[in-house]
């Protein structure tokens, strides 16, 4: 707490103890011009001050008449006023516009409840923090820039960009480039006008081969299926200059099993009527071909080249084949190549045809849909409008995107019968996780999704390839307890914490929220409940995503998995340390163990940590 808040806190009770000393009753005396006494009755008046979306803000300072307050964690101030009366109220806070609002108390009322909706400073436009990750390494990149419509910034040591006055709208379109990196694009958006933090996984591009433009010329990647073979003379520079030297094709394969976003853009294509229709991916590659000067090269008008994509999916049925689809960066969505068709090899590992064009390729199809509806609420059972939701497929590749209403509530589009992941995320505020499986018809999601203040809002997502099997999120908290899928915790009593999503059979994603910390030493392990090797937790490849109030972190497994021929079950990946006054610290550990025994801690009564700017 700073001064100035301690003053006007100081202040604030300096007035409510001379109000409450004035009757204990409710009541205390004026004089009137008779020299008499008039009796007025006081209430006591609850106000919560929330923004235009409904999340309660806190640290908001409420001014009425010369007495201040400052609201505490859920938004909440309470002074005691006279009844039968309308009071000015004044309220700021950072970021906010100052507003004015009636408190009106009706007479005879000794208690009374209000909530006051403040808005943003910019109602018009919003910003977005990005931050940037190798999707390969899950290093933070510096360096990079990111693009949205004339405005070009770049990314910071931390891997942190912040961009401002974006134009609110429901689909921003961010075009990011990193030397050594395919193009990513990502859409988002910016409706609310609250901020808005995305986390972007850049994939580093891969030498396939260099050859003559002049020749026929089979490229691919070594330890991949991902191929490309040109024809001699189909190639021209995109400025329709003469090509310099030979040509290197370099290749980025898309894992989007261990994150649907490496695919760039909306996964969505147009119909020849004009609507919008959701795409599964079965695999997709990001081909970039330059000259010996590093210019672009692309397939002459006309021409084709035959590629080769690796079957990556969480799709267990492969169509034998499927459209070409191309990524249209400057749309933001996927549109077919032509005519130009995909067939599935015989062994089932990739899919071959021809395309005429470089750049993002996938082997996808349309799916039928259903509609999922459902709510969002605080931890308060508030409802929160204007609040995007997502929805990913656990057994396919593919995603959707939605916004609550102005009562909390949202509809969304699934494929029909399968099993899908829904939440909801505004800024760095993320909500729990649903897992939800789907008929033919629409399904109704019961309870509210729920979203709590940014201060106690962490969640832990584990996401790994077809092996293991089976891979375990552990999360031991710092009174004893174990959340793992044994006994997976309770977001409304102690520990606070809860496996929202468990997985048994391959992918996952397993995803942990924590609603309420606690002071002490979180330990975060993932735990091979498989054992199988071949390959291991390291090699899956498993990938591991940390959201707090800080920010984003991205754990990749290191070296030590196996030593001597003996394999390790066990890796913890970081620790999670927190302060009396909520303050994280992430640890990275990076350690693999043979057991969890020496992390695991006697059960003890918690300590539950405040945060210091709201402490009343």
């Amino acid at each position: 707490m700073n001064k100035k808040q301690l003053i006007l806190k100081l202040s604030a009770i300096a007035v409510s103890v001379l109000l409450a000393s004035c009757g204990g009753d409710g009541y205390y005396g004026k004089e009137n011009g008779n020299n008499g006494t008039v009796v007025a009755q006081i209430a006591t008046v609850t106000i919560t001050i929330r923004d235009v979306t409904g999340f309660a803000i806190p640290a908001a300072i409420v001014k009425i008449g010369e007495s201040e307050m400052i609201a505490n964690e859920q938004g909440i101030v309470t002074f005691r006023l006279e009844s039968g009366k309308t009071h000015s109220a004044t309220v700021t806070a950072n970021g906010y516009q100052v507003t004015n609002a009636d408190v009106v108390v009706g007479a005879g009322q000794t208690t009374a409840t209000q909530t006051i909706r403040i808005t943003p400073l910019s109602a018009e436009n919003s910003t977005v923090i990005a931050r940037v990750f190798n999707g390969e390494t899950g290093s933070v990149l510096a360096n990079t820039q990111i693009q949205v419509g004339t405005e070009t910034k770049t990314t910071g040591a931390n891997g942190d960009v912040t961009l401002s006055n974006i134009t609110n709208s429901e689909k921003v379109l961010f075009n990011i480039n990193s030397q050594g990196f395919a193009q990513q694009s990502i859409v988002v958006n910016t409706i609310t006008g609250q901020p808005s933090n995305i986390n972007i996984q850049l994939l580093p591009l891969k030498l396939a081969g260099s050859f003559s433009p002049s020749t026929n010329a089979s490229v691919s990647l070594s330890n991949s299926i991902a191929k490309v073979d040109v024809f001699a003379n189909s190639l021209a520079r995109t400025d329709s200059q003469s090509i310099n030297g030979n040509v290197s094709i370099k290749i980025a394969p898309i894992n989007s099993i261990l994150d649907i976003h490496q695919l760039p853009g909306e996964l969505t294509t147009v119909d020849s009527s004009g609507q919008r229709q959701l795409i599964e991916s079965f695999g997709a590659m990001i081909i970039n071909a330059v000259d010996s000067a590093d210019n672009e090269v692309t397939l002459k008008t006309g021409n084709v080249a035959t590629v080769s994509i690796p079957v990556v999916t969480r799709s267990t049925t492969l169509p034998a084949t499927t459209p070409l689809y191309i990524y249209d960066v400057e749309e933001g969505y996927w549109v077919k190549d032509g005519s130009n068709i995909l067939t599935l090899s015989t062994d089932g590992k990739y899919y071959t045809g021809s395309t005429s064009q470089f750049g993002a390729v996938s082997a996808a199809t349309v799916y039928q849909t259903v509609e999922v509806t459902g709510c969002l609420a605080d931890g308060n059972g508030y409802r929160l409008q204007n609040v995007p939701i997502s929805l990913e497929g656990v057994d396919y590749s593919g995603y959707s995107t939605a916004i609550t209403n102005s009562n909390g509530e949202f509809t969304i589009s699934a494929r029909a019968n399968s099993t899908a992941v829904v939440a909801g995320q505004l800024g760095r505020s993320i909500s729990n996780s649903n897992k939800i499986t789907t008929a033919a018809n629409s399904y109704a999601m019961s309870p509210c999704l729920e979203m709590t203040n940014l201060s106690n809002n962490v969640t832990v997502k584990l996401t790994w390839g077809s092996l293991p099997n089976d891979i375990d999120s552990h999360l031991l908290a710092p009174n004893g307890s174990l959340v793992y899928y044994g006994s997976k915790g309770s977001l409304s009593s102690a520990p606070y914490a809860y496996l929202d999503v468990d997985d048994t059979s391959s992918f996952g994603p397993e995803i942990v929220t924590i609603r309420r910390l606690m002071v002490g030493d979180y330990y975060y392990v993932v735990h091979n409940y498989s054992g199988t090797y071949d390959p291991g937790i390291t090699d899956s490849p498993t990938r591991v995503e940390l959201n707090t109030p800080t920010g984003s972190e991205l754990f990749v497994p290191n070296s030590g998995e196996s030593v001597n021929m003996i394999n390790k079950n066990y890796w913890h990946v970081f620790t999670l340390r927190v302060d009396s006054n909520c303050n994280i610290s992430v640890i990275p550990v990076r350690q693999w163990l043979d057991s969890e025994i020496s992390l695991k801690r006697p059960q003890q009564t918690p300590s539950y940590c405040v945060p210091s700017e709201v402490v009343n």
